[in-house]
């Protein structure tokens, strides 16, 4: 008899044993798994933070070069006024080449804001191309009217 409840109160203490690691396990599993939803949701943060910071770069260029734009537009619509001016084929094409070049620095201009992240380079990249062609055909036209104009002679 005594073996006997001594065999079941070791099974009892063994069988108790078992379910208090059992529950160890799942509490332990329990954090683990609070640990990794919390390691989730500081991922997930720090996404959504660098997707903002991105988004107020992009927004930031996007403004910049309107104000490019609009400043090398400006100067080059003036210019083109005094072309107008011109008779000679000469000066029409180059006022022809600087509506071409501003026609392309606006087109571009306008794929930005509509630009996703995995071409937002390219097209930033496309839109400097096109400004800085506009801006050095603006240079050279005006480079050669100037130099036109000096030339005359005084009366």
């Amino acid at each position: 008899m005594k073996k006997m409840i001594a065999t079941t109160l070791f099974v009892c203490l063994g069988f108790s044993l078992v379910v208090q690691m059992a529950g160890c396990k799942k509490s332990g599993q329990g954090g683990s798994q609070g640990t990794a939803a919390n390691a989730e949701e500081k991922m997930k943060e720090a996404a959504d933070a660098t997707g903002q910071y991105l988004s107020d770069q992009k927004d930031k260029f996007i403004e910049q070069a309107k104000k490019s734009y609009a400043s090398v537009e400006s100067e080059t619509n003036q210019l083109m006024a005094k072309l107008k001016a011109k008779t000679s084929d000469q000066w029409q094409q180059t006022e022809t080449d600087l509506q071409t070049k501003l026609q392309a620095a606006k087109q571009q201009l306008d794929k930005l804001p509509q630009a996703s992240s995995q071409a937002w380079q390219q097209t930033q990249e496309g839109f400097n191309d096109a400004l800085t062609k506009l801006k050095k055909a603006y240079e050279d036209a005006k480079a050669k009217l100037e130099k036109e104009q000096s030339s005359l002679p005084t009366s």
